[in-house]
């Protein structure tokens, strides 16, 4: 933004105060990226209510602590810049420049065991290998797509 106000980068420094009022007077606004969507409380409901109940009815005494997991897998994207820019009040649309990795991703899985025993991580990436590879003691797969799948 600095350019479009002729102001050098390197020299300028201001206070949250200053900024908030400038932000003000210049009819600007901070906007964020909106691409997520939000799950009805609803649906959230019944989605808690239906893994309560599968919670409530398992029999748990029947099985080694050591033979039980706990896992939870997360996507991570490489070209993911911010989400904020400084837009216009009032604007409709706005650009968000970004990299050229925008739709690249790896899967990040994380599990334990529950007595306490830690698994390694494992890292999904999309490629043809199909084979698993460990790497300063992470697990790296290679598959056909990005995430973990029933067959996985």
């Amino acid at each position: 933004m600095a350019p479009q106000f002729d102001i050098a980068p390197k020299d300028f420094k201001a206070s949250q105060h200053w900024l908030d009022n400038f932000l003000q007077r210049s009819e600007l606004s901070l906007r964020r990226s909106t691409t997520l969507f939000r799950l009805e409380d609803t649906q959230v409901i019944k989605g808690a209510l239906a893994f309560k109940s599968f919670i409530d009815d398992a029999d748990f005494s029947k099985y080694n602590l050591s033979n039980m997991i706990a896992m939870d897998e997360t996507a991570v994207f490489m070209g993911q810049s911010s989400q904020t820019t400084i837009e216009q009040r009032g604007a409709s649309l706005m650009y968000i420049p970004s990299t050229a990795y925008k739709s690249a991703c790896v899967s990040c899985s994380l599990a334990i065991c529950l007595d306490g025993t830690k698994i390694p991580p494992l890292i999904i990436s999309k490629g043809k290998k199909e084979k698993i590879e460990r790497v300063l003691g992470i697990f790296i797969l290679e598959t056909e797509k990005a995430w973990a799948t029933q067959q996985l």
